[in-house]
């Protein structure tokens, strides 16, 4: 007995469980869908690396992983023509984000790159958490709380005082004086974020990030303790993003001694966002 027009008509079902079948998703393609991921979920067809055959493609698509359109585009100095646009959709987002035995071949410049915007994003992600980047590799480890009189002090260097309450001879005024970090403000807020952002425009490093022991020097009206309160509400509202200094060799006693010290990692630099 032949089969009903309109059930042969009617597209296959997607299964979930396809999808993470071993053999479903190659490797290639998996970093694909990453690559489409780390561009925000969608992207012009041409615009993705690594390149990936049309029937691969389809493959993803049946699955439910990503969704395909043609759309009009322009590009500078040629005429409008038709081009794929990419995205990914809910089913696609939840399976990068299930968990999978194989790690993503970033070996590649393609990889590296992808594992780049990955990395970036995560940390923008995780700014304004208490424990940041502990939470994701060592989950078991407890929400701490911020004792400012304790976890918040910088570590003195043998021999010498804290940074943060020692004025430099000579230390130029990039800004107006800011309130006390005890009483928290917004105007205080700002004020201590725009003063920083005069120092980063000096005394930056090559990669944008400020040191904590050359930020401190410039702020000999705030305690350690204050000003470390004032970096972490600014953390929480997005304005910067704390780094660790991750070559022990390129730590000095003085950056240990100006580090801001939070759930067992010492923070040795500032990096302002927008």
């Amino acid at each position: 007995m032949p089969k009903d027009k309109s059930a042969q008509d009617k597209p296959p079902s997607v299964k979930p469980a396809k999808a993470n079948s071993p053999k479903a998703v190659k490797p290639l393609e998996r970093l694909w869908l990453w690559s489409l991921a780390s561009s925000g979920g969608e992207a012009w067809l041409d615009e993705l690396k690594p390149v990936i055959s049309a029937s691969r493609r389809q493959v993803l698509i049946s699955l439910g992983l990503v969704a395909q359109e043609s759309r009009a585009r322009q590009k500078p100095g040629k005429k409008t023509a038709k081009a794929l646009w990419l995205s990914l959709t809910e089913a696609g987002w939840r399976w990068l984000g299930s968990p999978d035995p194989e790690p993503l071949n970033c070996q590649s410049p393609v990889g590296a790159a992808i594992l780049g915007r990955v990395t970036l994003a995560l940390t923008r992600f995780l700014a304004d958490r208490p424990q940041g980047l502990q939470a994701v590799f060592q989950p078991e480890v407890p929400e701490l709380s911020v004792e400012p009189d304790q976890t918040l002090d910088p570590a003195p260097a043998p021999d010498s005082e804290p940074p943060a309450q020692i004025a430099p001879t000579k230390a130029p005024d990039p800004g107006p004086p800011a309130q006390p970090a005890t009483s928290q403000t917004p105007l205080a807020a700002t004020a201590i974020l725009r003063r920083l952002k005069t120092i980063a425009a000096r005394e930056a490093e090559p990669g944008g990030a400020l040191k904590l022991t050359v930020a401190r020097r410039y702020f000999p009206e705030l305690t350690a303790v204050e000003l470390n309160q004032a970096l972490l509400e600014l953390q929480k509202q997005k304005a910067l993003a704390l780094f660790e200094m991750v070559d022990p060799m390129a730590i000095t006693p003085e950056d240990q001694a100006a580090a801001l010290r939070l759930a067992g990692v010492a923070f040795h630099s500032v990096f302002l966002l927008g």
